[in-house]
């Protein structure tokens, strides 16, 4: 099942603004690819060309919601996580920990 997440904050005179799709699909087994949340039975992929910093907040958001993505395997040995985009509009917006709130939210 895929989704897009749209993450908008007011702060004073100001805000950020920050988008993600997700792909979210139970499997029969671990997936080759992709990083293991904890000793979970989750495993995600982040988006291509994905700045590393960005990476390792979308971990942490991800790794704060595991119990919740691990209720949607349904009996399934595996689920796979994949970030498709990650998009910011406004480079003015851009804050790493943003990563983290996404994933954490979606």
């Amino acid at each position: 099942m895929a989704f897009t997440y749209l993450y908008k904050r007011r702060i004073g005179s100001w805000g950020l603004v920050a988008r993600v799709t997700l792909d979210v699909q139970s499997m029969d087994e671990a997936p080759r690819e992709g990083r293991r949340i904890d000793d979970s039975r989750v495993w995600w992929l982040p988006p291509q060309q994905i700045a590393a910093t960005d990476e390792k907040w979308m971990a942490l958001g991800l790794g704060l919601v595991v119990g919740q993505l691990d209720a949607l395997r349904e009996g399934a040995d595996a689920l796979l996580v994949r970030v498709e985009d990650w998009y910011v509009p406004m480079l003015t917006d851009y804050q790493e920990e943003v990563a983290a709130a996404l994933s954490s939210s979606a």
